[in-house]
């Protein structure tokens, strides 16, 4: 057994020294996505309820993601409601094929999280979740799974 961990050390050894890459950088390259097609992009919610869903446009560039949209329902006082013009304002940035952000209303004491990797050109997946007042009115972490469904 111990002969067995000095060959692996020494094979992870031998494959750093011959490689042209740090270690750092394998990481990062592993944690990548790729540039999308700009176009009008379609999330289907897979853990919310049934028929939540996003939409979102992909720039011209691949660098940005705006006109955000959810279209379902959220927890407000221990009820379900539908969430209806409470979108995310502003653009989001992607960079290496990844976007995350928070934007926050302070005044009106909303904030949205839009998180995602672009797995493919035209295939991304991610999370979102919008709160009002901490929580008072919450859509919880949603995962989603989105396809390009048209050009710009």
């Amino acid at each position: 057994m111990k002969h067995f961990a000095l060959l692996l050390k020494a094979i992870v050894l031998i494959l750093f020294i011959c490689s042209s890459m740090s270690i750092s950088t394998l990481f990062a390259q592993a944690n990548k996505g790729v540039q999308p097609m700009a176009g009008k992009w379609k999330a289907i919610v897979s853990n919310g309820y049934k028929g939540d869903i996003i939409t979102f446009v992909v720039k011209a560039g691949g660098k940005t993601i705006e006109n955000v949209a959810f279209a379902g329902y959220w927890r407000s006082s221990g009820r379900t409601e539908v969430l209806v013009n409470l979108d995310p304002p502003g653009a989001f940035q992607i960079a290496d094929g990844l976007f995350s952000e928070v934007k926050q209303v302070p005044n009106s004491r909303m904030w949205w999280e839009f998180i995602g990797c672009f797995k493919t050109a035209t295939t991304a997946e991610g999370s979102y979740r919008a709160a009002y007042a901490g929580g008072a009115s919450d859509t919880y972490k949603l995962k989603w799974e989105a396809k390009r469904i048209s050009g710009l």
